[in-house]
């Protein structure tokens, strides 16, 4: 759904008056709100357009773990998630490697029958890093969930007002459905109740002058 649909949507509960900086803002908060809500309730579907996998089993590279056994983080990968997998290949078999937190790595690191092997490694999640046990892991396959975009709409005055374009937009990444969702936050943040079943009617009617 692009912004222009977005804004016909918004524009049958109340004339807008806003700035593009206010609208952009709007939306972020809007779309922000219902990721998390998306993570709370593990909603696979909606968050399907937010799946990246690197490694083995797509076209993209695995991370590569450098000789300290430590791997950057993606700059998109949205922290501490339940989600995420990270899986290793060791003598042909891809195995998960287990997620700890501080205390545990510090723990598991010296201690004389728990420490990881290759095939039982460990890992754990800094600020803009990973670090495994044991160090020498080269490469493992990470399936993560991005940040959504940050959206922008991009506007014109070539007509004497302010009027909506593709280009320099950045749209939102969601399906139809989820965009129901976010609008009703956005309306919320505008202090505007709606309700889905109307929110829908709307979309259609919108859909279908497009």
């Amino acid at each position: 759904m692009v912004h222009s649909e977005v804004v016909g949507i918004l524009s049958e509960f109340r004339p807008l008056a806003l700035y593009v900086e206010e609208y952009d803002s709007i939306a972020n908060l809007g779309q922000l709100q219902y990721f998390n809500t998306c993570i709370d309730n593990k909603d696979d579907i909606a968050l399907r357009p937010f799946k990246v996998n690197k490694g083995v089993d797509s076209d993209t590279p695995a991370l590569f773990v450098s000789a300290l056994g430590t791997a950057p983080l993606p700059t998109n990968y949205k922290q501490f998630l339940p989600m995420e997998s990270l899986t290793y290949i060791y003598n042909g078999v891809q195995v998960k490697v287990e997620p700890v937190d501080d205390n545990t790595f510090d723990y598991r690191k010296n201690h004389p029958t728990e420490t990881p092997t290759k095939r039982y490694p460990i890992y754990c999640v800094q600020s803009d890093y990973i670090k495994f046990l044991p160090k020498n892991l080269q490469y493992v396959n990470f399936q993560y969930l991005k940040k959504p975009d940050w959206v922008h709409m991009n506007v014109t005055n070539t007509h004497g007002y302010a009027e909506y374009t593709a280009t320099g937009s950045v749209e939102f990444e969601w399906n139809d459905a989820s965009m129901v969702y976010i609008i009703q936050e956005m309306l919320n943040l505008m202090g505007i109740p709606a309700t889905l079943e109307q929110l829908n009617n709307i979309k259609n009617k919108v859909k279908s002058q497009t």
